[in-house]
């Protein structure tokens, strides 16, 4: 059975991982190169050659995963459990994406088609960045379809999302994961409507020619 890669693979590790295994390799076969190396890790893993999965791993790095969130997405509010913000309703959200750097901007509406946004920006990279003066944000992937942000305060962890996209990338899945959130007492946060299932649920909005837009 071949062996699994982590949900997020390293590239430099598995170049590490050739270079131990050349060594063992030349114990039996001292004429064995890196590139026969190569081959028997990626043969061990499932795939045909080492390019092949030298591609899959490309694939699966944060800048890549976070360009799949790229976009405006609408509120399909039939599948979300969100009450309202005061007399505002979830509406869209909008990721902006360069390199490791998210922006995520959400706009709410009322009846009268009046607007509240706020706007957060996290770096999807897997590492602790400040944020504020007592505070840290981790945002990191942990498979290639869901991503999650925490942000801890002396070392606890009081405010967080999960971001999950179906496997066509057409549907995405917010769901709160800090204390604070889920007691709705963050500022420009939706409040849930049920405790135990928060989540705000949006469809990708497809551009078309004419300047018409449609939802995926």
């Amino acid at each position: 059975m071949p062996r699994r890669l982590p949900p997020v693979p390293s590239l430099p590790h598995l170049k590490k991982q050739a270079k131990r295994l050349l060594r063992h390799l030349q114990q039996e076969r001292p004429e064995a190169t890196l590139s026969d190396a190569q081959f028997t890790l990626a043969k061990n893993y499932g795939f045909a050659s080492w390019p092949r999965l030298k591609k899959h791993v490309d694939s699966l790095q944060p800048e890549q995963l976070n360009a799949r969130l790229a976009g405006t997405w609408i509120a399909d509010a039939s599948r979300s459990r969100f009450a309202a913000i005061g007399q505002f309703r979830p509406a869209t959200v909008r990721f902006v994406v360069d390199g490791d750097a998210v922006t995520v901007t959400h706009v709410s509406r009322d009846v009268s088609a009046r607007e509240s946004r706020g706007t957060y920006t996290m770096l999807a990279d897997g590492r602790e960045h400040p944020r504020g003066t007592s505070s840290i944000a981790i945002a990191k992937w942990v498979d290639s379809l869901t991503l999650e942000l925490v942000e801890a305060k002396d070392g606890v962890a009081v405010n967080g999302w999960q971001f999950q996209l179906s496997a066509d990338v057409r549907t995405l899945t917010m769901t709160p994961t800090g204390d604070a959130i889920r007691r709705g007492d963050t500022a420009g946060s939706p409040a849930p409507s049920d405790p135990a299932e928060p989540r705000l649920v949006l469809s990708r909005k497809v551009e078309t020619f004419g300047g018409h837009s449609q939802q995926a």
